[in-house]
């Protein structure tokens, strides 16, 4: 893989990985890089990296996408001399470890930390700076971790897509979270996220299990919905410069000294190079349209699901 990179990277795509403690996100993170299903929990000190080789579809593209393992608070294991390195996967990680972290002497310790013992996790590095999709993680069989799960949908940035996972699919007989509750709660958060990005934003659930691998397929297909729009993002970028470029090309050849006049009125080429201003007014009503349907269909599928939950009430679903 990395004689694959060596060649040149064409796209660079950045998904983290969050959810509370023992929810599975450090189990899916080695998943994803193709190891074994782990029966023995450890503690994520600190935020995790690492490199995954993955493709669209039948493209030859190459396209480097960089996984991150989220935890909320760290705790700092390495050596005051070892800085962590992001470059070989083995430095950004935080801790998922249960209950606050006691150091033995509190003040000394926050008064003489150096750059070099700063943990990495949520809490000293914006994780979704530069993030194109996020996996959200939550345990089926603990109320709290789905609490945790639908706090965090609400501060995610709106332009991200998003794919909820809710974990342990093989203790579904212990389920205490219906499917109508968290149908309910996506419709609910993606009605508020029906902004610029509609298609793309929406957020999307899967149940999962980490012990069997059920998901997982769905997973890696799901990182197209991010791959997509960071590919059209820079297509759309590309556009607009090549649109300038060529306008500026024109308005250079019409005010070439061997142009005459007259033929310069006839070169009103340029009057016929699409506007981008105006493209973009066009690009923002169409998607005013799009965000009323989708509105108009969240409102419907919410008035389904609140019909659904007078008869099952109570029920768990296996």
């Amino acid at each position: 893989m990395q004689g694959k990179f060596q060649k040149g990277v064409q796209y660079n795509m950045k998904i983290i990985i969050r959810g509370d403690i023992r929810t599975g996100k450090s189990t899916l993170f080695n998943r994803l890089q193709g190891g074994p299903f782990k029966e023995e929990y450890v503690t994520t000190p600190q935020i995790e990296v690492a490199n995954i080789q993955w493709k669209y579809n039948q493209a030859n593209d190459i396209i480097k996408v960089e996984i991150w393992d989220v935890v909320d608070k760290g705790i700092n294991p390495t050596p005051i001399n070892r800085r962590p390195n992001l470059s070989d996967g083995t430095g950004l990680k935080i801790d998922n470890k249960q209950g606050p972290v006691t150091p033995t002497s509190p003040t000394r310790l926050t008064t003489e930390l150096s750059p070099d013992q700063i943990a990495l996790d949520a809490a000293t590095i914006n994780v979704y700076r530069n993030t194109h999709g996020v996996i959200l993680m939550f345990d089926i069989t603990k109320s709290w971790t789905f609490d945790y799960a639908i706090k965090e949908l609400k501060v995610i940035p709106e332009n991200m897509s998003i794919l909820l996972l809710g974990n342990f699919g093989d203790l579904s007989s212990q389920r205490s979270i219906t499917r109508s509750q968290i149908y309910q709660s996506i419709a609910d958060c993606n009605r508020l996220r029906v902004t610029e990005y509609p298609p793309a934003n929406m957020i999307r659930y899967v149940e999962t299990s980490m012990l069997t691998g059920f998901g997982l397929e769905y997973i890696y297909k799901y990182l197209g919905i991010p791959f997509l729009q960071l590919q059209k993002d820079i297509l759309r970028q590309q556009l607009e410069l090549k649109t300038k470029e060529l306008v500026t090309l024109l308005d250079t050849l019409d005010d070439s000294e061997h142009i005459s006049a007259s033929a310069r009125k006839q070169h009103s080429i340029t009057n016929d190079i699409r506007d981008p201003k105006l493209e973009v007014e066009q690009e923002q009503d169409r998607l005013e349209l799009e965000k009323s349907a989708l509105k108009d269909l969240w409102d419907k599928e919410s008035r389904a699901i609140s019909q659904q939950e007078s008869g099952e009430s109570g029920e768990k679903y296996h």
